[in-house]
């Protein structure tokens, strides 16, 4: 008596159409008013959620030994790489990141 429903609670996610500019309509995530447990007020817009996946082992593992040239080569043990060395360590980087964005890498 007194309490509301959780049924009755506005919903998480509207959905509103949208007209583009080339007169296609299409639909778009509307802008949802929610609180979180202290209270406040949160605006979101369209899915804030991340996708993220674990990327595969031998994914993980090619990034580790490039990053593992580029050290080597930054540090002059394999001097061959040393001029390689930002770029051996970057591509690694971004392999973890396509890695992580990506499902299937």
């Amino acid at each position: 008596m007194g309490l509301e429903s959780p049924a009755s609670a506005e919903p998480a996610v509207r959905v509103a159409p949208h007209k583009s500019a080339s007169g296609l309509s299409t639909t778009c995530l509307a802008t949802v008013k929610t609180s979180d447990h202290a209270g406040r007020r949160i605006y979101l817009k369209g899915d804030v959620t991340m996708k993220l996946s674990a990327p595969k082992v031998i994914t993980w593992w090619i990034a580790v030994a490039l990053g593992a040239l580029g050290l080597l080569g930054h540090l002059g043990i394999v001097a061959a790489l040393s001029m390689y060395a930002f770029w051996l360590v970057t591509v690694g980087l971004v392999l973890l990141v396509l890695g992580t964005f990506l499902k299937d890498l």
